[in-house]
């Protein structure tokens, strides 16, 4: 039951737990743009733009980590047991708060996502510079057997006379 009560401390709490978690959510729906952005760029391979990206999105997760401490006294306490201003602000203050759920929801399944795409591209790269590597493996076998071989002279072309002098001579 939501208690109510004339005066502004008791309610000193609850509207410090309403601005933490306004607060948390801005952050998450922070992240979650951040996320998108964040996918996009990898699809694009703007791995310049997307190291700029993750550095915001550092940022954004020490201030979340920052809130997150600052709601840790109230983890304890019963909802029901707090004051509030009015039942409004308790059901507001639910309201985002499950909505804060739903978004980290969605953060957590599009970092998945964007892991999954970043292993396909870092595979793709490796396959790639293993096929670069292999044929200048290639490459660099043909031409030291080319440059180890003698070279084909048509017979009576003065090349060819003296290769065949400098045999007989030996």
């Amino acid at each position: 039951m939501t208690q109510t009560h004339n005066g502004p401390v008791p309610y000193l709490a609850t509207d410090k737990l309403r601005k933490l978690i306004d607060a948390k959510h801005q952050c998450l729906v922070q992240l979650r743009e951040l996320g998108t952005k964040q996918h996009k760029l990898i699809e694009q391979n703007e791995m310049n733009r997307l190291l700029k990206v993750l550095v915001t999105k550092q940022h954004v997760i020490a201030t979340l980590q920052s809130v997150e401490r600052r709601l840790e006294p109230f983890r304890n306490e019963a909802p029901e047991d707090r004051t509030w201003r009015t039942p409004e602000d308790r059901t507001r203050c639910a309201a985002v708060a499950d909505e804060c759920h739903q978004l980290l929801d969605e953060i957590v399944a599009l970092e998945k996502a964007n892991e999954s795409t970043m292993t396909t591209r870092r595979d793709e790269a490796a396959s790639q510079l293993q096929t670069a590597h292999t044929a200048n493996r290639a490459r660099a076998a043909y031409a030291a057997h080319v440059a180890h071989r003698p070279a084909h002279r048509p017979a009576g072309s003065k090349l060819a006379d003296v290769a065949t002098e400098d045999r007989q001579s030996k």
